[in-house]
């Protein structure tokens, strides 16, 4: 992660060990969040000129105790250098598909 103030990033790379080798689940540059696939998840770039960045609020592990419980994160957006909120959003891993998806409660 690259932060450009306290706790919020603008880039990031998250990824898992398959055997010894390091593979990218998911990259965040220039404000678009792309799968390991390369495929686009989320482009918060369009549209939000005053964009600064992101805060991980919370990352839940896998609970296999728990039926239909997926792992993900919780992210905060942040404007005008970090002093505004601006949405916070969920994602989903989906370890069938191997890439995240973003939350939709209405689902």
């Amino acid at each position: 992660m690259h932060f450009v103030q306290d706790d919020i990033f603008n880039t990031a790379v998250a990824y898992e060990l398959v055997g010894n080798e390091p593979k990218i689940v998911l990259a965040v540059k220039n404000f678009i969040f792309k799968n390991g696939d390369n495929t686009i998840l989320w482009d918060f770039a369009k549209g939000n000129d005053d964009i600064f960045g992101f805060k991980l609020s919370y990352a839940y592990p896998i609970d296999k105790s728990v039926k239909n419980y997926v792992v993900g994160f919780d992210l905060i957006t942040y404007f005008n250098k970090g002093k505004r909120f601006a949405d916070n959003v969920i994602f989903d891993w989906i370890e069938s598909k191997g890439k995240f998806i973003i939350y939709d409660p209405y689902e």
